[in-house]
């Protein structure tokens, strides 16, 4: 296999190998080819620049995707060729765009080329008819006690710079992956008959973001309550999953899955426990210091 930069007519095929996961639209495209009996794409890299926290320096995030399994030869040359742009970019740090169980090959082939955990989130899944009707009977149960000043509203009443103060706060989703997930141009995309946010004398108190990752899933990646209406974070979760469970048709989804941050979101680990739901296995976000030369 080889692997080289994507030419302009190949980009949309690029993305495509990509099943809708969302990337910024500055990102730029390794791609690999084989090239027996024809030449075919199997494998789609993206990889853009962000800004690392508290620091000058930038970092090289990237994604990967291909079709079937590549060999540990060829996932070794796109590590490789990664590193060389880290390198000819001037960036410190190799960020996945993925997050990885500790039992998959890939994540064991990443540690043993010195990439590390930075992040590891939890992951859980919740069946989707138990927990639609259980949404609905805690609604009529406590919509009473919702004040008639509380709008819930759908994502595309808003602005994007409005939404992200508070889901920067969750810290489980970075500017560009919010940016990216936004675009409504995008398969995988918040989407606005399920993202909700709750609105009070024109401010934003709480913000529910969903993306619909298969036909019959739904999964949350943002559940969060401004920190000055936590005392009210009961009856604001119920009224934006009442949102989007009344918006659903029926029998959808099949399945609801989200994830929690191991060492901030505890709450956010509790509730998928609470509406039926099951934990897996934690996945891991790693990051790799470089070098430049």
């Amino acid at each position: 296999m080889k692997i080289r930069p994507a030419y302009p007519d190949e980009l949309a095929r690029a993305k495509t190998l990509l099943s809708g996961h969302p990337v910024p639209p500055e990102a730029r495209f390794l791609v690999g080819v084989k090239e027996q009996p024809v030449e075919r794409l199997v494998a789609s890299i993206p990889w853009w620049k962000i800004p690392l926290p508290k620091s000058d320096a930038h970092a090289l995030r990237f994604h990967f995707q291909c079709k079937g399994t590549l060999d540990e030869e060829s996932l070794r040359e796109i590590l490789e060729e990664l590193e060389a742009l880290a390198n000819e970019n001037q960036l410190t740090t190799l960020l996945t765009d993925f997050s990885l169980p500790e039992a998959h090959p890939l994540y064991l082939l990443l540690t043993s080329v010195e990439y590390e955990i930075c992040q590891t989130d939890r992951y859980f899944s919740m069946p989707g008819e138990a927990v639609n009707q259980r949404c609905l009977r805690v609604y009529q149960r406590v919509r009473s006690r919702m004040p008639d000043s509380w709008k819930v509203e759908s994502i595309r009443e808003h602005r994007a710079e409005d939404v992200f103060p508070l889901v920067a706060e969750s810290r489980l989703m970075s500017p560009q992956q919010f940016q990216a997930y936004w675009d409504f141009a995008n398969r995988e995309r918040f989407e606005e008959k399920y993202s909700c946010v709750v609105v009070k004398d024109g401010k934003i108190m709480s913000a529910f973001l969903v993306t619909q990752p298969r036909a019959d899933e739904l999964h949350i990646h943002v559940d969060v309550v401004r920190p000055e209406f936590f005392e009210f974070s009961g009856l604001l979760t119920v009224a934006m999953r009442h949102f989007g469970v009344s918006n659903a048709p029926e029998g959808f989804p099949r399945i609801y899955t989200s994830r929690a941050d191991s060492k901030k979101h505890v709450e956010g680990g509790n509730t998928p426990l609470r509406y039926g739901g099951e934990e897996h296995e934690p996945r891991h976000f790693l990051r790799k210091s470089v070098s430049l030369a």
